[in-house]
């Protein structure tokens, strides 16, 4: 059964691809285009996922039907029964994927708050990462996506929830590399 890791999670892992210099273009999207039906046994999704999440939080799995969510606090399931837009997740290995940053953007969109989106945005398309374990809180690294993945990726999503609001923000935001300073003096 495959592991589909989003939401939080995908965004830790996204974090820790950007801030540990790795190559982030290696990744292929995946083929996926309905959430597999099954969920494998939470400790699997647990330990899919164990060396990049963070610390004392659930993984957030994406499951197919309400069925397929079982009683854990290791394993935070969301459930997404539609059509999933090309290129919405990223193959690690074998049977497990995470979502890729585009989409993690337009899940998110649907949960954020305006302000919050915005700087999940500019994360994911600037020059640097969160990271509790800087003293600045942040670490440089190249860009995670940009805006034009993004925008791309919300236009072949159309219908979706946080479609809306994602292409109002896309379209706010400055064209080529967001800098934190832009962010953090708006």
């Amino acid at each position: 059964m495959a592991i589909l890791l989003t939401d939080d999670t995908a965004m830790w892992f996204w974090r820790w691809r950007a801030s540990s210099g790795s190559q982030l273009s290696q990744f292929a999207p995946a083929r996926l285009k309905a959430v597999p039906e099954g969920s494998p046994p939470p400790s699997d999704i647990v330990a899919a996922c164990d060396y990049f999440r963070a610390p004392d939080e659930p993984v957030c799995a994406l499951v197919a039907r309400a069925s397929d969510v079982r009683r854990t606090c290791d394993v935070s399931y969301r459930v997404f029964g539609g059509v999933l837009p090309a290129g919405s997740f990223v193959r690690l290995n074998e049977g497990v994927y995470v979502a890729s940053p585009e989409y993690l953007a337009l899940r998110m969109a649907a949960r954020l708050t305006r302000i919050e989106l915005l700087r999940l945005l500019y994360e994911l398309c600037g020059c640097y990462v969160l990271n509790e374990n800087d003293v600045r809180g942040f670490s440089g690294c190249q860009p995670i996506t940009n805006l034009s993945r993004v925008s791309s990726f919300a236009k072949s999503a159309s219908g979706m929830r946080g479609v809306r609001e994602m292409r109002l923000l896309v379209v706010a935001l400055p064209r080529g590399r967001p800098r934190l300073g832009r962010l953090t003096s708006t």
